[in-house]
């Protein structure tokens, strides 16, 4: 089996989807589930360039927390962080991404951090200084992807290159009844997850 970072994956291109991925990709437009798809298998591909970034945006009871959740669930052991939308522009928030593969904003209230000249370092350049506390500022290589959620629509900058890097996901409210056990299913399933979308973002 190929090892990725702490995974060994048994791929089958014919897997089926997962069933609680499957319930979120119905909430978007087939387009936007498959730039889901392919994002989520891209995490597991080092040597993928880094600068596109996820920006997943809805309501709420959309499924965009269930999908940072399972993120996290996957990138556990190897390498996970979440942070604010100040705390970019703090050098010592900054040294927790020293070793991190996925990169997180929940919730954000600022539809124009990726247009941010800090947020264009963290996902474009190689380097990052940081400063951690009682330590000597110091370079650190950087690895991470970024994954943002919003009930705001992203504010770019109009450029064609901050287009470029954008992956966009719209999710709509969930229809059905209520479901209390999707939360927990999702952490559940989040490495058949994994293990889905890298086979279809490999076989992409």
């Amino acid at each position: 089996f190929p090892a990725i970072g702490f995974y060994r994956f048994a791929l089958d291109p014919n897997a089926p989807i997962p069933e609680t991925f499957a319930s979120i990709c119905a909430r978007t437009s087939p387009e936007e589930a498959r730039s889901l798809t392919l994002y989520l298998g891209s995490l597991f591909d080092y040597t993928f360039p880094r600068e596109q970034y996820l920006y997943l945006h809805g309501q709420g009871n959309d499924g965009k927390s269930r999908i940072i959740e399972a993120g996290e669930v996957m990138f556990q052991d190897q390498g996970y962080a979440t942070m604010g939308a100040d705390d970019l522009g703090d050098s010592h928030s900054t040294s927790g991404l020293e070793g991190v593969r996925l990169l997180t904003f929940p919730d954000i209230k600022k539809p124009g951090l990726p247009s941010s000249g800090i947020f264009k370092q963290l996902t474009g350049d190689d380097t990052m200084t940081i400063n951690p506390k009682g330590q000597p500022r110091r370079n650190i290589k950087l690895n991470c992807k970024v994954i943002i959620s919003s009930n705001n629509e992203p504010k770019l900058d109009g450029s064609r290159a901050d287009r470029r890097r954008l992956v966009y996901v719209r999710l709509e409210k969930f229809a059905g009844g209520a479901d209390h056990a999707f939360k927990e299913r999702c952490k559940e399933q989040a490495n058949q997850w994994a293990q889905y979308c890298y086979a279809q973002y490999l076989t992409w």
